[in-house]
């Protein structure tokens, strides 16, 4: 049965997405969802019924997740990266000086669509989020310019737990 009837399906997602840009600023779509099969079909109507509300505040990406990175390369997660680091940059995070002074704001949140959220949801939200950590550790001066949490053992071993 259809939680949705298929024809209501545009307006929405239009809906979703307007309450996520009240919420949130700019809204990112990352589409991890396969192109073959059932989620074949699931990524064609999701990528056809975007498409009409595409903007400056919101953008889609698709990425083959299981394709790319197979059950084991989640590196390849870095091409990813890729495609949506001039988001990333653009609409920064949130940070507090020493002060707990606002010094910068979010402007914008990246949103996943996928079919099993435990494996290329949480795989990918986790990449995002150690990138946004390492380039606010450099922002702050805790680590260098080109240092990664990878060259922290300990850390990276913290990190991977939280």
């Amino acid at each position: 049965f259809d939680v949705v009837r298929q024809e209501e399906a545009p307006s929405v997602l239009e809906r979703h997405f307007k309450d996520l840009q009240k919420k949130y600023g700019a809204v990112l779509a990352v589409d991890l969802v396969n192109t073959q099969g059932g989620e074949g079909r699931l990524h064609e109507r999701y990528a056809k019924s975007i498409e009409p509300i595409l903007s400056e505040d919101v953008r889609y990406v698709h990425f083959d997740f299981h394709r790319i990175c197979g059950h084991v390369h989640f590196e390849r997660l870095s091409q990813l990266y890729e495609q949506i680091e001039d988001y990333l940059k653009k609409h920064k995070y949130f940070l507090l000086n020493e002060k707990g002074e606002k010094i910068q704001e979010q402007l914008g949140v990246v949103r996943n669509n996928c079919i099993d959220c435990l494996d290329r949801t949480n795989v990918t939200q986790s990449m995002i989020a150690r990138r946004i950590l390492e380039s606010q550790l450099q922002q702050i001066e805790v680590f260098g310019v080109n240092d990664t949490i990878t060259k922290y053992p300990a850390f990276d071993a913290s990190y991977k737990v939280c």
